[in-house]
């Protein structure tokens, strides 16, 4: 295997720590950069969806352990009348069914502790001023010197780096697209929000998202940790008043007073901004080697904390993939499915939270002036009850039409493309000796977060030694188990529902699912290997080509 150059990650906020820790983690060299002075110190409050905490507990680190994280499963929904109803924000029932609420300087700070761990510092006042690829021809070698860099340090101290890739992730404002002279799209349709870190008195649930309805939009309060904090979102309905200035105590106990059904008084702000939601969306998450992800790819609902929950799963995405093909354990046409796959969960995410948006946060005074009468009217809370859910709560994204997920999806609940359900299952190694006992685990902790995983349902008979002859060339690459139901009923439910009649199911190393099959399906299995991670290193088209042809002449 050849030398691996850096992969260069621009910006340390939570996509570019993210990206930082899932290559390094997989050896491959990384150095990360921040034109920024140092850490956000921001006490913005994010809601984090089931899925990344899962995938971030996968690697070590436990956001429900940070000081002000709250675990929540429903948003109360009210009227100027009074409640209007309940809803679930993640109603998924094969998932942990809530969200959680973090604190961004508290999860930024887990993530950076975490990469001292792993030997990697963030290279803070450090701005990339210059970026140049290698010719179009060689962007196929994967550890090559492919892109070139100059970053300017504090002092003006210039360094040249060379990187095999480089990661955007340094927002709406980065420089990468600029220095590349890309296009963006924005979408019409811009809303304004105010966002602010405040203390109440009232009487106000601390264990679930408020979210308040009025007729110049709604006012959304997620729990902060006690004591009568919480993070606010409210629309605002007049951006043009206060121009790019914070919203001080006054503004803000209008938007309250606007939308509260019972008096809540402000007694601090710690903390407030404006925020701009005009979508962008970038042509291409990839230009050469170049990948963009989070903020610096597209933008949409921030002021809800969904696009810091897409920034992650992005680079967890990416950063399996990147490895993978750098140190030639696949294809270098695996890096080709990350801007398709991202882009349709990107989209799945916008159209769950475009219609609340339009509905409940538009700053046009046309719109409100139709929407507000409607919106006061309607007496049927489900629908209201499900729109404000939408605002904040979980949607798990799905990759069924990515050419990483192998068809036929054939039945059961998992189904190539989907992610993992969370369920308890007996585990055992399929090489153990006999007589050994196997372990009750979630699914969850069992796939590995560094391999694919193969599971393999225990109605395979003799099966085992036979697979392992015929996947004897990925055999580093495979973490193999064995898995049975528990005896309990609602597991045992689970577990029939999603493996069905499947025997072989393949577990990417971000928890979806890419094959799933009989025993018989075995060869599909390995034909799908052989494209993905062919057993030659730096193996690409043109040996598989031959492959191929190969075997149609000996048909």
């Amino acid at each position: 295997m050849s030398v691996i150059r850096p992969v260069l990650i621009v910006g340390a906020g939570l996509t570019g720590l993210t990206a930082a820790i899932e290559l390094s983690r997989l050896g491959v060299p990384v150095r990360l950069i921040d034109k920024r002075p140092g850490p956000s110190a921001i006490p913005r409050t994010l809601v984090i969806h089931s899925l990344t905490a899962e995938l971030f507990q996968q690697r070590g680190l436990k956001l429900e352990t940070l000081p002000a994280s709250s675990r929540v499963t429903h948003a109360a929904i009210y009227r100027k009348g009074g409640l209007l109803g309940t809803a679930e924000l993640a109603p998924d029932r094969d998932h942990r069914g809530h969200v959680l609420l973090v604190r961004q300087a508290e999860m930024e700070s887990l993530l950076l502790e975490q990469l001292a761990r792993q030997d990697v510092a963030a290279d803070w006042d450090t701005e990339m001023i210059a970026l140049a690829q290698a010719e179009r021809g060689r962007w196929r070698e994967p550890g090559g010197s492919g892109v070139s860099a100059l970053l300017r340090h504090p002092g003006s101290d210039l360094e040249d780096i060379a990187a095999s890739y480089v990661i955007s992730a340094d927002g709406v404002q980065g420089t990468t697209d600029r220095l590349l002279d890309l296009p963006s799209y924005d979408k019409p349709g811009e809303r304004h929000y105010t966002l602010a870190d405040v203390r109440l008195d009232g009487d106000f649930r601390a264990d679930l998202i408020s979210v308040f309805l009025g007729g110049s939009g709604f006012v959304m309060l997620l729990p902060g940790g006690g004591g009568g904090r919480f993070g606010c979102v409210a629309t605002d309905p007049r951006p043009h008043h206060g121009g790019h200035g914070a919203p001080g105590m006054a503004e803000l106990q209008q938007r309250l007073d606007g939308c509260l059904p019972a008096p809540g008084r402000l007694r601090s702000v710690r903390w407030s901004s404006r925020y701009l939601a005009s979508p962008h969306l970038s042509p291409v998450l990839r230009h050469g080697r170049v990948f963009f992800g989070g903020d610096s790819a597209y933008a949409y609902s921030s002021a809800m904390g969904q696009s810091a929950n897409s920034g992650i799963q992005d680079m967890i995405n990416l950063g399996w993939k990147l490895a993978m093909v750098l140190q030639e354990k696949a294809a270098s046409d695996l890096l080709a499915t990350y801007a398709g796959e991202r882009l349709q969960a990107i989209y799945q995410l916008e159209r769950r939270w475009e219609v609340p948006a339009k509905v409940l946060g538009s700053s046009s005074p046309q719109v409100r002036k139709l929407v507000a009468p409607i919106a006061l009217g309607v007496h049927y809370p489900p629908f209201w009850q499900d729109l404000s859910a939408d605002l904040a709560g979980e949607v798990i994204p799905d990759y069924w039409s990515s050419p990483l997920s192998a068809p036929p999806r054939g039945p059961g609940g998992l189904r190539p493309g989907g992610s993992v359900p969370d369920m308890w299952v007996f585990a055992s190694d399929p090489g153990a000796p006999a007589g050994t006992h196997p372990r009750a685990i979630r699914l969850h902790e069992l796939v590995s977060p560094s391999r694919l995983s193969l599971l393999l349902t225990d109605d395979t008979g003799a099966g085992p030694s036979a697979q392992h002859q015929q996947l004897e060339p990925w055999r580093k690459l495979l973490a193999v188990h064995m898995v049975a139901p528990v005896p309990d009923h609602e597991q045992r439910l689970r577990f029939f529902r999603s493996f069905c009649t499947q025997s072989l199911i393949l577990v990417r190393p971000d928890s979806y699912v890419c094959f799933v099959g009989r025993e018989k399906a075995l060869p599909r299995l390995v034909t799908w290997l052989d494209i993905w991670f062919p057993p030659v290193p730096g193996a690409g088209r043109l040996v598989r080509r031959r492959r191929w042809a190969g075997r149609l002449c000996s048909i």
